[in-house]
């Protein structure tokens, strides 16, 4: 969550002290349908941002094992492979798909790695004679399944995070709406009263620098009827 958004959020919960502590003045005001709203919103705000710091902390970690398993997927499967191609199968069929390594990552990779399995799949023998482990094509299509599980995995992370800022996105307008409604009944709840409309203002007011002592704008106070 940026900080702009951080800090309505945190309005939205002076807003919500404001009205508990002020519930003998303000009476049925906590009890309509946009205090309602304005606590459901905040709810549900907690919830989408918990989900999408998760979702962003999977996916640097994801990104992080995804390198990894890509470079362990080049150097320790592909690049062996090549290297005996290029020096012992040159001519033979499908040469090409034997020897890509080059600097490819993600799904090029992990294609390029399964091209080469089945090109050289024929030629195991060759491989074998050479002391390659029995297995090296098995070992070779594993290790790029592994790098298209990740790839798969950091998708729908990256799914599930932008899901949840959008619906972060919609909470917050619907707090908005619910604080502008509020305010319109408190304003009519304490006119007259200079102190708690100031403290009113104050509460609902998006703070970009907490901690910074700034004098709040004088507050027309609306006489009462």
């Amino acid at each position: 969550m940026n900080i702009r958004l951080q800090y309505v959020v945190q309005s939205f919960r002076r807003v919500q002290a404001f009205l508990d502590d002020n519930v003998a003045l303000l009476g049925a005001i906590n009890t309509t349908e946009a205090r309602r709203a304005l606590d459901d919103a905040v709810t549900r705000l907690d919830g989408h941002r918990l989900t999408r710091d998760a979702a962003r902390i999977q996916m640097v970690g994801e990104t992080n094992r995804q390198r990894q398993l890509e470079a362990e997927l080049r150097e320790k499967h592909m690049r062996p492979i090549a290297t005996f191609a290029k020096a012992k199968l040159r001519g033979v069929p499908n040469f090409k798909a034997m020897t890509t390594v080059r600097q490819l990552a993600g799904q090029r990779l992990v294609a390029a790695a399964q091209a080469m399995a089945h090109a050289v799949a024929p030629f195991a023998k060759k491989f074998a004679a050479a002391d390659f482990p029995v297995a090296f094509v098995e070992e070779l299509s594993v290790a790029a399944e592994a790098v298209k599980a990740s790839i798969e995995t950091r998708s729908r992370t990256h799914v599930v995070r932008v899901g949840s800022g959008m619906a972060f996105d919609k909470e917050l307008e619907r707090g908005r709406d619910a604080v502008g409604a509020l305010s319109g009944a408190v304003l009519k709840k304490l006119a007259g009263n200079s102190q708690l409309l100031t403290e009113w203002h104050i509460a609902k007011r998006v703070v970009l620098k907490p901690g910074v002592a700034t004098a709040p704008a004088p507050v027309e106070v609306p006489k009462a009827a």
